[in-house]
């Protein structure tokens, strides 16, 4: 009678094993399909730099495919001037107490796409201790449609400004309550004042 209850636990005991196995395996499926579907290009690094994933959204913006860049150095991935500099951020990432780094939290980087263009990223980084091995997460999302919409507005403004103050005609926009805001130069000559005083 003593032998049934262990058989009964070691049976218990494989069940477990094998349902948490089904368990794991379904959740990698789910972050892998979710990695797959981002938009913004995510890639873990190992200590020595080396890509250990790499998702299709970093596909899409690199230009290399996954199995040219698993286990290459991410220094692939970088404009050659800042690869040192780069190196050196993520040693110093890796000893500081921070366990992230989120967008916005420091400046732009670059990065290099399979045709040699480079192009400015902002990037979240995360630490992440898997057993022995601690393994950085970045997160890149592509900022050259942003830029070049800000440069655009820019040249429009400036463009503006240069009609608007070169103009024969005389322009004034006014408040609600009369107040003169903006006038062009015909319109401050006009009146005979400056906009300023």
């Amino acid at each position: 009678m003593a032998a049934n209850p262990v058989g009964q636990s070691s049976g218990m005991s494989k069940t477990s094993k094998h349902k948490t196995t089904e368990a794991q395996l379904a959740n990698e499926e789910i972050l892998s399909a979710m990695l797959d579907i981002a938009h913004d290009a995510i890639i873990a690094i190992d200590v020595q730099q080396n890509i250990v994933l790499y998702n299709q959204g970093a596909e899409r913006l690199f230009g290399y495919q996954e199995r040219e860049v698993l286990g290459q150095s991410l220094d692939k991935l970088l404009p050659t001037e800042v690869i040192e500099a780069h190196r050196n951020h993520i040693r110093g990432f890796a000893e500081s107490e921070e366990q992230t780094r989120r967008m916005g939290q420091r400046s732009e980087v670059a990065g290099r796409r399979t045709d040699g263009s480079i192009f400015p990223a902002d990037a979240s980084i995360a630490k992440v201790q898997n057993g022995e091995h601690l393994l950085f997460t970045v997160i890149l999302r592509d900022l050259s449609e942003r830029k070049q919409m800000a440069e655009s507005l820019d040249e429009s403004q400036e463009r503006f400004r240069t009609v608007f103050e070169t103009m024969a005609e005389g322009l004034v926009l006014q408040n609600a309550a009369g107040e003169i805001l903006l006038a062009n130069p015909a319109a401050e000559d006009m009146l005979g004042m400056s906009i300023d005083q």
